[in-house]
């Protein structure tokens, strides 16, 4: 989907990845063989996208290698008129300051626009969060600043919208009349895997709930924004930010997987700090939304790493029968929004057994759903990071 005029250039520290010297290496070594895992691709494509791409060291503390950087840009627009830069920061948070400062000094372009993207996490906290704000703003103007969360980007997460506003007869039944219960739940199989040095300093809670979690909070309890356009979608994400009542810590549990404290990484920083990492790796938090909508139901976020099966899942728990009621006691009905894997759109509802003992009584919960890769025939569903920016859920 790339324009045939589009160059990439993959960037890295040779000093600190001393496996990476050439375009050869990073193609091979980084590149290659998780393209190779996706499915649909043939070999034009792989040529077509390794012809685009090139390696330049970098080293943001040696302003020469960043000047070489600009000039080896500079040499493959020619002949264009307008020279567009994207920079995609893939650096720890407290970098992002002093690599925009160094870019903007060293690598800006002359002719064209240039972009910065950075990506969560922002910063720790509120406090470190703003501070970085303020620092990227004395170099870019907010326009040029692109705060990503590609979670946004994931085909389910982007139909939120659409289920809940162009049906309106489902969006109806998004309010505390109806709901018991909303639980996003976010499960992986994997341990730290080779990221035990970022991931300890920033734990489950700051990795995957407070930024890809509240992102899918927002869209499912947002009302209706003015327009689908980017900032009016956000407005009302934020007021429902504000709404959420600061969060108690009796409703909530975090935990550590066992084996994390095996990990030869987490063993040489406990080493380090002198004391066994307390590092949450599974965080269950109860919030409340004070709002007329929303009163009393709780939105249960879950995240953890190193449990049984992979998956992220909406589930919207419907309220019970009352007492009594013409069927008995019967499961909660439920609407299941499955964002990964094999995403689906599910309605987990009542239903008569068939059969000729049957009573009226007889029935079972059974799904009415939605498959997107059955019901459109698709060969695949792009992955988040692959999505255009003609999204509005930014």
């Amino acid at each position: 989907m790339l324009p045939a005029n589009t160059s990439v250039f993959g960037c890295d520290d040779t000093t600190f990845h001393q496996d990476l010297g050439s375009k050869a290496d990073f193609w091979d070594k980084r590149l290659r063989p998780y393209l190779e895992k996706e499915k649909g691709w043939v070999a034009e494509d792989m040529q077509f996208f390794s012809n685009m791409m090139e390696f330049v060291p970098v080293s943001l503390s040696d302003p020469s290698t960043l000047r070489a950087l600009d000039a080896r840009i500079r040499q493959s627009s020619e002949g264009r008129a307008k020279d567009h830069r994207v920079f995609y920061l893939a650096l720890p948070s407290f970098l992002f300051a002093s690599a925009v400062e160094a870019i903007k000094l060293n690598c800006w372009s002359q002719t064209g626009a240039c972009r910065v993207i950075v990506e969560k996490p922002f910063g720790k906290n509120g406090a470190e969060a703003k501070e970085l704000s303020d620092k990227l703003s004395r170099h870019l103007s907010e326009p040029e600043t692109f705060r990503i969360d590609h979670y946004l980007a994931k085909t389910l997460v982007l139909n939120l919208l659409t289920l809940r506003f162009a049906n309106r007869e489902l969006g109806s039944l998004f309010h505390q009349y109806h709901i018991a219960n909303v639980r996003i739940t976010f499960k992986e199989t994997i341990g730290v895997v080779g990221r035990a040095g970022y991931f300890d300093s920033y734990g489950i809670i700051r990795d995957i709930m407070q930024n890809h979690l509240m992102q899918v909070l927002a869209l499912v309890a947002m009302e209706a924004p003015a327009s689908l356009g980017a900032e009016d979608v956000r407005d009302e994400k934020v007021k429902v930010l504000k709404q959420i009542r600061p969060i108690d810590p009796a409703n909530c549990v975090i935990g550590q997987y066992d084996g994390y404290q095996d990990d030869p990484d987490i063993k040489r920083i406990n080493d380090e700090k002198g004391h066994p990492s307390r590092c949450p790796t599974f965080a269950v938090a109860v919030l409340y939304l004070d709002n007329e909508r929303w009163s009393g139901v709780p939105f249960i976020l879950k995240a953890g790493k190193a449990l049984e099966t992979p998956f992220t899942i909406v589930r919207l728990q419907f309220k019970k029968a009352p007492p009594n009621s013409l069927f008995g006691e019967q499961p909660q009905n439920e609407l299941v929004i499955r964002i990964q894997p094999n995403e689906a759109i599910y309605y987990k509802m009542l239903a008569k057994l068939p059969g000729l003992t049957q009573s009226a009584k007889d029935v079972k919960q059974t799904v009415l759903d939605l498959d997107l890769k059955k019901r459109f025939e698709l060969r695949r569903t792009p992955e988040a990071y692959e999505k255009h920016g003609g999204g509005s859920t930014t």
